[in-house]
């Protein structure tokens, strides 16, 4: 009786190991013919979602840089063009306008972008602009005949954070004047809307 077990225990395990072996030339033969298993099949999921990935990137370095013109309110000039050029995640841009030797202004930008969406755009800027402007009326009691004021020119340096959200243009920031007429701290604003070509 004892010998009827062994012999049976010994034909179980004589079973199971071949049916290992036998998984295993199967896998074997997966292996060298190229034939893939499930973890293969993974695999190669992953990678091609991490290529994917990659060509997401490369496009929207691409589809991130643009050309951008439009009008704007505030400085330097109460209302100006403003054109930008974005490089990816560099940004040079030039506003203001000219209305005669008695009121004008320019202005130029360079920034880097903090963030780039697909709609939206986050950046910091490095401004410096130059202003000219007459009042209409003098406000100095020594001029009372000069109605049309007293010329104000200066320059200006400053930092600027900025939103762009499709196609909406947004700036503020505080500057230092440099000028001997304009001796206050210059707040920088522009707010406008700004069409873009790619």
């Amino acid at each position: 009786m004892e010998n009827l077990s062994h012999r049976g225990l010994s034909q179980t395990l004589a079973c199971c190991l071949f049916f290992l072996l036998g998984l295993n030339a199967a896998y074997a033969q997966d292996a060298a013919t190229g034939t893939a298993g499930p973890a293969t099949d993974k695999s190669d999921k992953f990678a091609e979602a991490y290529a994917a990935a990659d060509d997401a990137i490369n496009r929207n370095r691409l589809t991130n840089s643009f050309f951008a013109i439009g009008p704007t309110v505030g400085l330097p000039s109460g209302l100006n063009l403003n054109a930008s050029l974005y490089l990816w995640r560099f940004i040079v841009r030039g506003s203001g306008m000219f209305y005669g030797s008695d009121f004008m202004g320019g202005q130029a930008d360079f920034g880097f972008s903090m963030f780039n969406g697909t709609r939206i755009r986050h950046s910091v800027s490095f401004v410096g602009g130059y202003m000219r402007r007459t009042p209409l009326f003098a406000l100095d009691s020594a001029f009372p005949d000069n109605k049309t004021g007293v010329s104000q020119s200066g320059t200006y340096l400053g930092g600027a954070y900025e939103l762009f959200m499709a196609g909406f243009f947004l700036q503020g920031g505080v500057g230092r004047a440099l000028g001997d007429e304009v001796k206050n701290p210059v707040l920088i604003f522009q707010a406008g809307y700004l069409f873009q070509f790619p």
